[in-house]
């Protein structure tokens, strides 16, 4: 075959595969893009996200009473954590009056949108972008308060779950967030796989000694009680400037947390972890363990909980989706 041709006929087929996988790689992307909207916030500048409702059209709809909020980890994968999220929410009440929600940080301006560095969203910190700047957190206040419940008023319970990443949001957004005190429906955090949580003390979980105690060896970590690891300067933190730790000790005991911990989420990889996380535990199951003895032990009226997920290791779809928290939101939701 002359070569001429055999190098035309090559090129021609790498061409041909790339744009199969470039569309492949978009379709994969976009498959809920029939879901995908957004509000405009300050200045122009949007935030997007994937809803089973129609949010932005502010139309006034008292259809639905239940929410159910996932957020994404650190891939930022919003249309997977909307799709596993709706499964889920159509597996555990009726289709008809849930609403589903998965919100859409971003790490470029791809789109006029808000956007952070890799981990700084998830710790409720500013955007890099924009004047003024917002916290990822006030930018879930204004989601919910001014748009979703607006439009939606007769909702009554809202569920706000995320995975690893979108566990330590969730969480650390139940700290400070005076949702609860703001809205009239109830609020539910259900934070899922968190890498790491915020303690309310210093003490931590002593294997040797068993029992919590301020750890002697404090100062070669000393960030490990610092926010986002615990409410030292907690007062600094760029949502809620100027809250004292005292008063998030008075009403975050009573917030409606609920952790899930896969029993196979045991990853010891020391590399992966910084010693703030490990000062809660040597793996993820074991931190969520700790942080509910925790709560128990010094906060005895406390009205947090933890679910053990059976064989299920750090998949966020095999987590919202197992029968134990399924059967969690079944009982919330109806």
């Amino acid at each position: 075959m002359n070569k001429k041709y055999t190098t035309y006929i090559s090129i021609i087929s790498l061409s041909v595969l790339l744009l199969f996988l470039g569309c492949s790689k978009s379709s994969d992307y976009d498959r809920n893009r029939d879901y995908l909207q957004h509000i405009t916030v300050e200045d122009g500048m949007d935030f997007y996200f994937y809803c089973s409702a129609n949010i932005s059209s502010h139309e006034r709809n008292n259809q639905y009473t239940k929410l159910l909020l996932y957020m994404h980890g650190a891939n930022f994968n919003a249309t997977d954590h909307y799709t596993f999220a709706r499964n889920a929410a159509y597996s555990a009440t009726d289709r008809s009056n849930v609403i589903v929600l998965a919100p859409q940080y971003e790490m470029h301006n791809y789109r006029n949108n808000y956007y952070w560095t890799k981990y700084s969203w998830k710790d409720g910190k500013k955007s890099i972008n924009a004047v003024p700047k917002i916290s990822s957190f006030a930018l879930l206040d204004t989601l919910l308060i001014n748009h979703v419940l607006k439009t939606y008023p007769n909702l009554e319970t809202i569920v706000l779950s995320g995975h690893s990443a979108g566990a330590q949001y969730i969480y650390r957004y139940a700290v400070l967030s005076q949702l609860p005190d703001i809205v009239e429906q109830e609020v539910i955090y259900l934070p899922l796989n968190p890498s790491s949580v915020a303690y309310l003390g210093p003490e931590r979980w002593n294997e040797k000694k068993d029992r919590f105690e301020v750890p002697l060896n404090a100062p070669s970590c000393p960030g490990y009680d610092a926010w986002i690891f615990g409410l030292t300067d907690v007062s600094a933190n760029e949502y809620l400037r100027g809250i004292e730790a005292s008063e998030i000790i008075n009403y975050f005991p009573l917030r409606q947390v609920t952790i899930g911990s896969g029993t196979e989420d045991l990853n010891e990889d020391n590399e992966n972890f910084d010693c703030e996380e490990l000062y809660q535990g040597k793996h993820r199951h074991e931190r969520a363990i700790n942080i509910q003895n925790y709560m128990d032990l010094y906060f005895p009226a406390n009205t947090h909980q933890l679910i053990k997920v059976e064989g299920v290791s750090h998949k966020t779809n095999d987590m919202i989706n197992s029968p134990e928290i399924l059967d969690y939101l079944s009982k919330v939701f109806n």
